[in-house]
């Protein structure tokens, strides 16, 4: 299952990060992401947030993009960003925070991961 870390921001933050566990790095798992992800617009807070954010599915498949992806910028907004080079998953805040992503993936993320409230520049955001 997950392990949380709030750090006290319940809802407040801008994003929030799934921590995919070690083995992650050691072999690519492009499927465990797209259950994540699947699971995280399936969820009501969590699809909520990334709406909200701008991450809407326009085809009706949830989606997410990767830093092999990006040519030069942002990943557009609210859309989930995988960075497969540390295994960190990052997507809006839904109102609940850290626990109701913990809530959307619980069925599909699979022993050590934890979520976290995303942290920029050493401040909680």
């Amino acid at each position: 299952m997950t392990e949380s870390q709030e750090q006290g921001l319940e809802g407040a933050g801008i994003h929030v990060n799934i921590l995919l566990p070690p083995s992650w790095l050691e072999r690519t798992h492009l499927d465990l992401v797209d259950r994540i992800v699947r699971a995280l617009y399936e969820h009501p807070q969590t699809r909520a947030a990334i709406e909200a954010a701008g991450g809407g599915t326009a085809t009706g498949e949830p989606r997410y993009v990767s830093l092999s992806e990006l040519q030069r910028g942002a990943p557009p907004p609210g859309v989930p960003f995988l960075n497969a080079a540390i295994g960190v998953i990052t997507v809006p805040s839904p109102r609940g925070g850290v626990q109701a992503v913990e809530a959307a993936i619980k069925e599909v993320a699979p022993p050590g991961t934890k979520v976290e409230q995303a942290v920029v520049g050493g401040i909680p955001n």
